[in-house]
This record gives C-alpha cells, structure tokens and sequence, in this order.
C-alpha cells in the first residue's frame, strides 16, 4: 500500500505521473509502460530504503565500549590460562 499526497513532492513522482498518463495504442506500448512503472516504483522504493538505512542502527560510542570490553575480556583469559600451565 502506498500512501501518497495529491501533489508530486519529487521529480520521481512527476515521472509516474507523466508515465500514467500515456495512453498506449499497441499491446507493446502497453507493456512498456507497465515496465516503466514497475521500474519507476521500484526505483523509488530503493531510494527510500537507502534513505531510511543511511544511518547506521548502532551508535559509534557503543560500538567502541563493547569492543573494548571483548578486548579486555580476552586479554584477561590470556593471562590467566598463562598462570595455570604447568
């Protein structure tokens, strides 16, 4: 379902709505416009997904302090398992 407003707000939605508006007179045309349809559409849907994941889902500082933390996780696994050998 798409949710649209009744007025073009990019260049991409002028495009379909100049895309819908051709009338075709073949079977060719009216296929060809069914595909740039479905391109235009698709187009768009991408456009939007890569706006929406422009951001990354995990905030940098947070990133740092659980890599830190595994670091010293491990480098303290290594000097203990360093002590216990025989």
């Amino acid at each position: 379902m798409q949710f649209r407003t009744s007025a073009p707000t990019t260049k991409a939605d002028d495009v379909e709505v100049a895309i819908r508006a051709l009338v075709p007179r073949s079977e060719a045309q009216r296929e060809l416009r069914s595909l740039a349809l479905t391109l235009i559409q698709d187009w768009s849907a991408n456009r939007s997904l890569l706006w929406l994941q422009r951001d990354s889902s995990v905030s940098t500082p947070l990133l740092v302090v659980v890599v830190a933390w595994f670091a010293l996780i491990f480098l303290a696994f290594g000097l203990f398992s360093l002590a216990t050998e025989p």
